[in-house]
């Protein structure tokens, strides 16, 4: 199992920045990442994630507590745990696309 904890990026993605990539996640864990942008994920130019059994929780971030998908970006989760993740906005986004 792949486990990505505690990381802290001052503006996009606290574990994972993604940008003309492709990347796949499977049997893994996203906890405790925080950013401005995108806790755990931010996706954008075009690239494509895509993510199998994993959980994510805890991550905190201003916008998009989990992901933050844009410019072209294709994420797809199946069978993934989701929960207890907060944006700071106010708004309680877990994803923005």
């Amino acid at each position: 199992m792949t486990e990505i904890l505690n990381n802290e990026a001052i503006y996009n993605g606290g574990a994972i920045y993604a940008s003309y990539s492709t990347l796949s996640l499977k049997n893994s864990k996203l906890s405790s990442n925080t950013a401005y942008d995108g806790g755990a994920i931010y996706c954008t130019n075009y690239s494509v994630i895509n993510i199998y059994n994993t959980t994510m929780t805890n991550n905190v971030a201003e916008i998009a507590a989990v992901a933050d998908c844009n410019k072209g970006c294709l994420l797809t989760a199946t069978q993934c745990k989701i929960n207890d993740n907060n944006s700071t906005s106010g708004d309680n986004g877990t994803c923005t696309i």
